[in-house]
């Protein structure tokens, strides 16, 4: 029995071998990813019946995306501002800014450090709303859902007959690159192609 449970190992060992994966998660290296938006929108709404006005509707919005990510170091800035005037009523505006930092303090030592900020103000406030977080920790935070996506597109394409053998390494980290660039391509690209 004993020498039975050795061979069926020994079969099931040689065939991980044969068949394994060629990339791991510690091959990954985060891309350098970066995009800039700028967007506004308004509309304004005039009605009248005879001489008198029954809506005068003015809208406006403006939106900004921003960032830049690394493994080291990634910077994130999104804001929004909006007004709007009914007819007979004030203005009213608000407007968000929201920064977001992240840094390895010292790289070698794998220590760093993380902040956030979430501002509004509205006509109506006295003062703006603000929300803040800081912290800091030990590690490596490496996201490898990227990796994970191409070893499933790998997967499915030999499935599919489509590919015969699992793809080199170097293939399968630069398909990992491209997709954890998607933000960075919906930001640039994305209202191009939006249907």
């Amino acid at each position: 029995m004993k020498h039975f449970l050795l061979v069926i190992f020994a079969v099931f060992l040689s065939v991980e071998l044969v068949f394994s994966q060629n990339v791991s998660v510690t091959d990954y290296q985060v891309p350098v990813s970066t995009a800039k938006n700028l967007f506004f929108n308004g509309s304004w709404d005039w009605a009248q019946s005879g001489d008198t006005v029954k809506s005068n509707d003015v809208f406006g919005r403006m939106s900004f995306r921003t960032f830049y990510s690394s493994l080291p170091f990634a910077w994130f800035l999104n804001g929004s501002a909006s007004a709007n005037r009914s007819y007979g009523k004030r203005w009213a505006y608000r407007a968000t800014v929201s920064p977001e930092i992240r840094k390895y303090i010292w790289e070698d030592m794998d220590w760093f450090g993380f902040g956030s900020a979430n501002v509004s103000m509205e006509r109506e406030w006295d003062r703006p709303e603000s929300d803040l977080s800081l912290g800091g920790g030990f590690g490596r935070l490496i996201n490898a859902t990227a990796l994970a996506k191409a070893v499933r597109i790998e997967g499915h394409l030999l499935k599919e007959g489509v590919i015969k053998s699992y793809m080199p390494k170097e293939t399968m980290i630069e398909i990992a690159n491209i997709i954890e660039r998607e933000s960075e391509y919906k930001d640039l690209y994305g209202p191009t192609y939006e249907v």
